[in-house]
């Protein structure tokens, strides 16, 4: 081969499941996104265990019974939230859009 020639084909070497596509600074292959499936589950994992380690007990409120609840743990957190409590903040925030919603029908 020549100086200054171009070399025919994929430059990076054989292969279909070469790396062709980049995806959050990560290549994926063309074989499926395995590579950033595992990045983002691993995102998703830091992610939760940092929220535990900085959980601190609060109240959380059933917005349809406005019963209150103390909560202690992660888990009894996650919990509450699956079955559609809120936090404070996010009640008050719920009434109020209720409140826009009812003075604008007057």
């Amino acid at each position: 081969m020549e100086y200054g020639e171009k070399k025919k084909g994929n430059p990076h070497g054989k292969g279909k499941g070469m790396a062709v596509t980049i995806m959050m600074g990560m290549p994926v292959s063309k074989k499926g996104m395995k590579a950033g499936k595992s990045r983002r589950d691993a995102v998703k994992k830091a992610k939760e265990e940092a929220e535990r380690e900085n959980f601190e007990p609060h109240i959380m409120i059933d917005p349809e019974s406005g019963k209150k609840v103390k909560v202690k743990t992660y888990e009894e957190h996650l919990k509450l939230k699956d079955e559609g409590y809120l936090h404070e903040d996010e009640m008050e925030e719920e009434e109020e859009a209720e409140e826009e919603e009812t003075d604008g029908e007057a």
